[in-house]
């Protein structure tokens, strides 16, 4: 259950996060740390460790409980084994060598060689793949039936609370893609200032 309350509260932490920061943060220069970036590492390595978790859990299947090695492998590399590691790319990782590599180049005065300047611009595109989570919102269901079910909560309440989120949730992202294509894609920097200072 522990396991199971981390993973809501990190989805939910990605889901609310990482649209505001590829939104706001689109303009910044490449060797510009993001504000998020260690807990994205914690993130990052929490989901790969959730790989390795779901290798070695039992499952339930037509109200059955299965824990044997062969059938959970068997079972979750037919099921979710390839959706969990597409939506588990590390891109911290890439971050921090990203920031060590500015980190050098500015401490000696010397520019990043063209290789370099190739890899460090390649970490915008790939902070897209952190919106690429989300989609183990998908997953998120099973999350909240059993965090339910533990602690004997009403369907009723269950589908309230789900419907709750994901109004809240298709809210929000549409907000942070509203603020990225008006502002970050269309907009100008002065315009962008313009809107923050006007809001209370």
């Amino acid at each position: 259950m522990t396991w199971i309350a981390l993973t809501g509260i990190f989805l939910l932490y990605t889901a609310t996060v990482t649209p505001l920061m590829i939104s706001l943060f689109w303009r910044d220069d490449d060797c510009v740390i993001s504000p998020t970036l260690w807990a994205d590492t914690v993130l990052d390595v929490f989901f790969l460790l959730d790989i390795v978790v779901n290798f070695n859990t039992g499952v339930i299947t037509r109200g059955e409980y299965y824990d044997s090695r062969a059938y959970v492998t068997k079972n979750y590399l037919t099921g979710f084994f390839l959706f969990d590691v597409l939506t588990s790319v590390p891109v911290s990782f890439v971050e921090h060598y990203v920031a060590q590599l500015c980190a050098e180049s500015s401490g000696a005065d010397a520019p990043l060689a063209a290789g370099e300047m190739r890899f460090v611009r390649v970490i915008k595109p790939l902070r897209w793949f952190k919106i690429a989570r989300i989609l183990k919102l998908a997953k998120g269901r099973d999350v909240v039936t059993s965090f339910m079910d533990h602690f004997a909560i009403s369907p009723n309440q269950s589908k309230t609370l789900q419907v709750l989120v994901s109004l809240w949730l298709v809210l929000h992202l549409m907000a942070c893609l509203w603020i990225f294509f008006k502002f970050v894609l269309a907009g100008s920097q002065e315009e962008i200032h313009a809107f923050l200072e006007s809001q209370p």
